[in-house]
């Protein structure tokens, strides 16, 4: 019942979706689509026999777009804020040719800093920075709590701070 409903009205759910998320309404209109499919049959088919499923629909678009924990969010907004911040990165280096030497010097640095560290805190770091980790998305990939979580990374951002701190004030003596 649910593939015939979604069939016709398939073209009134992506202008639904695009009303709501300009420019991504597809993409928001396919994971809902998705997400129907995870209900249970008879509340779907309730829904549709109260003439109800569409206001419904628009309710679930309307949530996952505004949410920052939706599915959404983390497959399509969430990749689109790291281009962003990539595209930045990338057109700082374009501007200043010293900005990317000295970003490759201070990256050089951390990992010299890192070898001299413990695995554990060096491992935990090196992936909560690389792949753009929340505490709480680090500790549902490792399965480690986040508490452990986060005193590996606070101990370990504070010893790179404290030794390039050291090497700062070494150079300027």
């Amino acid at each position: 019942m649910l593939s015939s409903y979604v069939a016709t009205h398939y073209d009134r759910i992506v202008q639904a979706a695009t009303t709501i998320a300009p420019g991504h309404g597809r993409d928001l209109a396919h994971e809902v689509i998705l997400q129907l499919y995870d209900q249970k049959e008879e509340k779907v088919h309730g829904l549709i026999e109260r003439g109800e499923m569409h206001y419904w629909i628009v309710r679930i678009l309307i949530s996952n777009y505004r949410s920052k924990t939706s599915r959404y969010h983390y497959k399509w907004r969430r990749d689109a804020e790291r281009v962003r911040a990539a595209s930045n990165e990338v057109l700082k280096w374009s501007l200043e040719d010293s900005y990317y030497q000295n970003r490759e010097t201070l990256l050089c640095f951390v990992e010299d800093c890192l070898a001299e560290l413990p695995w554990f805190d060096a491992a935990v770091f090196s992936i909560y920075w690389e792949e753009g980790h929340s505490l709480n998305t680090l500790s549902e990939a490792t399965g480690i709590s986040r508490h452990t979580l986060y005193k590996s990374i606070r101990t370990t951002r504070e010893y790179i701070q404290e030794k390039h701190t050291s090497q700062e004030v070494q150079g300027a003596g």
